[in-house]
């Protein structure tokens, strides 16, 4: 069973309550990955909350934005974008906070490491090659 932050129990008295899409997911996710996959239901991240992201030490991270939409009120455009159908007010697609998370946190990962190798100039260290 995935190691989820935090616990089934208490995501489901979050107000406001979860979509029934992102507690079908993080349902399905402590089910069917063990415990070396890290799964988050949306932690804060430099001013962002994604639905969920998961991470596997020495793998890698995924990054899942969850919508229950009814696809019959939303427009997409060829280039990607969404509107709603109704007054054509433009929204972030899924993809595209996607891709912005995923953007802010390289950046902050960059600035972590830029610190760190700092640090260790400053006090006469060698940082290792990754």
């Amino acid at each position: 069973m995935a190691v989820l932050y935090p616990q089934i129990s208490q995501i489901e008295e979050f107000v406001p309550h979860p979509e029934a899409g992102e507690l079908a997911l993080i349902r399905f996710l402590a089910d069917h990955l063990d415990d070396t996959f890290h799964v988050f239901f949306q932690p804060m991240m430099d001013g962002d909350k994604p639905d969920v992201v998961i991470l596997k030490q020495d793998c890698g991270v995924v990054i899942w934005e969850v919508k229950d939409w009814n696809l019959e009120h939303y427009n997409f455009t060829s280039d990607g974008q969404c509107q709603l159908r109704s007054d054509g007010t433009p929204l972030y697609s899924p993809a595209e906070q996607v891709v912005r998370y995923k953007k802010r946190l390289l950046k902050g990962l960059d600035q972590r490491r830029h610190r760190q190798r700092t640090e260790l100039e400053g006090k006469g260290g060698l940082l290792q090659p990754e």
